[in-house]
């Protein structure tokens, strides 16, 4: 075989090796809390993702025995934005705040901040995620309200927010 011949085989054979594997797409879909949570002061971010959406939703929060009560009052903030995959398993969130119950001074309510999410091998089956290099887990210990809730904010709330932002100033 010619020296130009073997090349375009090795050229090719490189090619479909390399370009020819799908590349597995993790489901992240869900609802996802810190893995660890300082239950008494109980004050973290929800992220609530479905396809390529991520609803960030901060406010205080309780666990009582073996259930996780989502909390609205004293209040809460509400952040959107789109999932921008980097790599395998890796996404950047760019968002911007919706609803702030707290305006602090110095934060500009148009201001894009940009979390990264990993999904974390994991040996069981459970999917986990680094956000912001803090493990998150599926918020299974939700009560059905609380999960309700937090459904209710992100079909209902948010949606409205974007088609009048008067309302929510």
């Amino acid at each position: 075989m010619k020296p130009v011949m073997r090349y375009f085989v090795f050229l090719s054979l490189l090619i479909f090796c390399c370009c020819g594997k799908s590349r597995k797409k993790e489901n992240v879909n869900g609802i996802w809390i810190p893995e660890v949570v300082d239950w008494k002061e109980g004050s973290f971010n929800t992220y609530y993702i479905k396809d390529d959406t991520g609803i960030i939703i901060s406010s205080e929060q309780k666990m009582i025995k073996d259930s996780i009560y989502f909390r609205t009052e004293p209040g809460f903030n509400v952040m959107k934005g789109v999932l921008r995959p980097l790599a395998d398993g890796k996404f950047l969130l760019p968002h911007r705040t919706l609803y702030r119950f707290i305006k602090l001074p110095g934060i500009k309510a148009d201001e894009i901040l940009a979390d990264t999410i990993s999904v974390v091998p994991s040996k069981d089956t459970a999917v986990r995620l680094s956000i912001n290099n803090i493990n998150f887990i599926q918020g299974r210990l939700y009560t059905r309200d609380s999960r309700e809730s937090i459904i209710s904010i992100v079909t209902e709330m948010v949606p409205d927010m974007e088609k009048h932002p008067e309302k929510f100033e």
